[in-house]
């Protein structure tokens, strides 16, 4: 498990329950709120019809401004590895946090949906409703003043108190993760006799959420001639409504990785998937989606025709978020630790040194 700024923890462990002290790093700077602040796009694009994922070129997120050295650590690990689900961890309160977690009109209290809201509060309560207290209706609040009692066990970030640069909007919005903030307790620090009570509160509720990685549909994209993965394809999807007659489009697509394959979450329903990447002629299909109890998720691959092969150059997203020539090769078969440690000193080896 990351611990994005142990020394941090350190000084606050020192100022018991002091939320803020320790929060800064050696420079200052809070790094909770230190991400590239790309909602503003998602929304101006909302309206426009912009782009509705991989907001900025990765490396012009690496360059925003003020970011930290822990920051674009985080975010190289991000996106050397496709998470498809993960969780930031917090203590202060007792609650299942999801996104987006800034408002809209920059307010400091407004419900601001994704275009997943439904599966993002699915999410949530998949670890909530699994916890031994967090769902509880009549739980004494963690300021004792009652107006921290989120029902479900779960709240709309935004909705609670607006962040701007937070984690979990960055990895909506940069990457094909999605990401739930954990309010764990009260207790910022509990003492060690109390760690066991932790555990067995939230032990069910975290196998619970990460089994949710199988919820959806996943599958590999292919060139229909060649058989070779095809990467950065996007995968759409739309809602089918009740009746079967018409399908909402649900306004984020994901990406296909390096091995052209693909995981997206989705509750249960009937929805119509379409591939499109430039070069190749688009391809969609129907499924139902019934997300079950340790099953795997719905599996669809798809083999993309060339429209034709003269045309088919390297476009400029590739080039953008294909690392490889300025990292160096992929690891070939699994993403070994020691191996992602040597990228992320090369990149700032290279930019300090």
């Amino acid at each position: 498990m990351v611990t994005r700024w142990p020394m941090g923890w350190k000084e606050m462990r020192m100022e018991i329950n002091i939320g803020y002290k320790g929060r800064a790093n050696a420079n200052n700077v809070d790094l909770n709120r230190n991400f590239p602040k790309l909602n503003a796009i998602a929304y101006k694009n909302e309206r426009t019809g912009g782009k509705n994922n991989h907001m900025e070129p990765y490396q012009v997120a690496l360059d925003t401004p003020g970011l930290q050295p822990e920051t674009k650590a985080v975010m190289i690990w991000l996106h050397e590895i496709p998470f498809v689900l993960s969780s930031n961890l917090h203590g202060g309160d007792l609650v299942a946090n999801y996104p987006y977690d800034a408002t809209k009109d920059k307010s400091a209290h407004h419900y601001t949906k994704t275009p997943d809201d439904e599966t993002f509060r699915f999410l949530a309560e998949s670890y909530s409703l699994y916890h031994t207290e967090m769902a509880k209706k009549n739980r004494t609040p963690c300021d004792m003043s009652g107006d921290d009692l989120f029902p479900e066990g779960i709240t709309n970030g935004a909705n609670w108190y607006s962040v701007p640069g937070g984690m979990q909007d960055y990895n909506l919005l940069e990457t094909n993760c999605f990401e739930i903030t954990l309010e764990l307790g009260c207790d910022k620090f509990p003492e060690p006799e109390k760690e066991e009570e932790y555990w067995h509160q939230n032990k069910e509720a975290l196998i619970n959420y990460m089994l949710q990685v199988h919820d959806g549909v996943k599958g590999i994209v292919t060139d229909a001639e060649t058989g070779e993965p095809i990467r950065n394809a996007s995968v759409k999807v739309y809602k089918v409504t009740s009746g079967g007659d018409d399908v909402k489009y649900i306004n984020h697509d994901i990406t296909t990785n390096k091995e052209g394959d693909y995981y997206r979450l989705l509750i249960d329903g009937k929805y119509k998937l379409e591939v499109v990447k430039e070069g190749y002629l688009p391809m969609e299909e129907f499924v139902e989606v019934q997300n079950k109890p340790m099953t795997e998720a719905v599996k669809r691959d798809f083999q993309l025709t060339p429209i034709n092969r003269r045309n088919m150059e390297p476009e400029d997203g590739d080039a953008v978020f294909d690392n490889r020539a300025y990292y160096g090769e992929y690891p070939a078969e699994e993403y070994d630790v020691d191996r992602l440690r040597e990228l992320i000193l090369r990149y700032f080896g290279r930019r300090y040194q």
